[in-house]
């Protein structure tokens, strides 16, 4: 099944639902998790950032409650799923299947996932979405904002090995596709088919601290709306005109470095990203940021400052350079609730970079949330 007919059933959802419900009423283990995130961000721009988030007050662009059901079926096999209500627009929300798969252990240390799944791009992406696991109410938005894509449909073999003492070597490759929307102001990017990838990761960690590779292939073509709003004189109203334009989207290839630490009460996180594709509208962006953070108070409060930077942007598709500053403060009230806070001051040139719009030069975010996991 391609990821657009996986994406416009609506059974979906509740097929899983009903599904895990069954046999879990036939005395298999079912396990529940949930998690939330009530967010609110604000900018001194009118230029509204990827995410959606500019001078007016926002509680809907960072606000999230996920709920995780993994049905375990003997030693082997796993159908789990993801059901997520977010924020769609300055208003709304939307809610539906973020992703389910199944799991296939036929060893300890193998597995393979076949269906609706996170793409391992960053070090945070299998949790991306639930924020009381990471420092920040945004993840720094020069790399997380690089790839518009956080899953996929396809399959993923995963093997882990034991180096021996701590030291642990995770390794996956996967291939699959996704459609790719992309909404900037009154143009919309929408994929007319799958895009279409082949990557892998490898990962060597232990307890306090790890480092992680990745590499991804992909191709696709796209379809772009544009929205024209043309004034009809004497009349107050206006005639809304849709244009649709094929747009082939090149062949990407994206190599990404990153590295974790959390050891005594340091804490760091630093990634490093670069894209190169054969589409000269989207020619080439690198991007990469460092994070560093310390705990206080018996681990209660964590003070961190994040520097992030868009090295490289050319294309006229991916335009702009940015750099940003943003210290935050995480406070740990229990080990399942976090108050988080953080002020972002940053500079853009040569475009968008990751607004909708190009902002004036400099630009000031302020966000906060509360994170839950339950």
């Amino acid at each position: 099944m391609t990821a657009a007919a996986w994406r416009n059933r609506p059974w979906a959802a509740g097929f899983l639902l009903w599904g895990l419900s069954c046999v879990a009423a036939r005395g298999e283990m079912l396990e529940w998790k949930g998690f939330l995130t009530a967010g609110y961000a604000q900018s001194d721009v009118r230029a509204a950032t990827v995410d959606g988030i500019d001078k007016s007050p926002n509680v809907t662009s960072l606000t999230r409650l996920g709920l995780i059901g993994t049905l375990h079926l003997g030693n082997e096999w796993d159908l789990a799923a993801q059901f997520l209500a977010r924020g769609r627009d300055s208003s709304n929300f939307a809610v539906g299947l973020e992703w389910g798969l199944v799991t296939w252990r036929p060893r300890s240390d193998t597995s393979l996932r076949l269906g609706k799944q996170r793409l391992p791009t960053w070090l945070v992406s299998d949790y991306i979405d639930t924020g009381a696991l990471y420092p920040w109410v945004r993840p720094p938005s020069e790399i997380y904002g690089l790839i518009p894509v956080t899953s996929f449909t396809g399959a993923m073999l995963f093997h882990a090995v034991d180096l021996g003492g701590a030291w642990h070597l995770d390794l996956s490759v996967m291939a699959g596709g996704t459609v790719l929307t992309i909404r900037r102001g009154l143009v919309t990017y929408q994929s007319k088919s799958d895009v279409v990838f082949v990557g892998g990761t490898a990962m060597l960690r232990t307890e306090t601290a790890g480092v992680r590779v990745g590499y991804l292939r992909g191709k696709g073509a796209a379809e772009v709306t544009s929205i024209v709003d043309n004034p009809i004189v004497g009349t107050g109203s206006s005639t809304r005109i849709y244009t649709v334009t094929p747009v082939d989207l090149g062949t990407s290839q994206f190599l990404s470095l990153g590295a974790n630490l959390d050891w005594e009460d340091v804490v760091g996180y630093v990634e490093l990203a670069s894209q190169i594709n054969d589409n000269p509208n989207y020619k080439r962006n690198s991007a990469g940021y460092l994070t560093l953070g310390y705990h206080l108070k018996d681990r209660k409060f964590l003070p961190h400052v994040t520097f992030g930077r868009i090295f490289d942007a050319q294309g006229s598709g991916q335009a702009g350079l940015q750099t940003s500053v943003t210290p935050g403060l995480v406070y740990a009230v229990s080990s399942s609730l976090a108050l988080k806070g953080e002020y972002s001051r940053i500079w853009t040139s040569g475009g968008a970079a990751r607004f909708i719009d190009a902002p004036r030069e400099t630009a000031s975010l302020w966000a906060f949330s509360v994170d839950a996991v339950f």
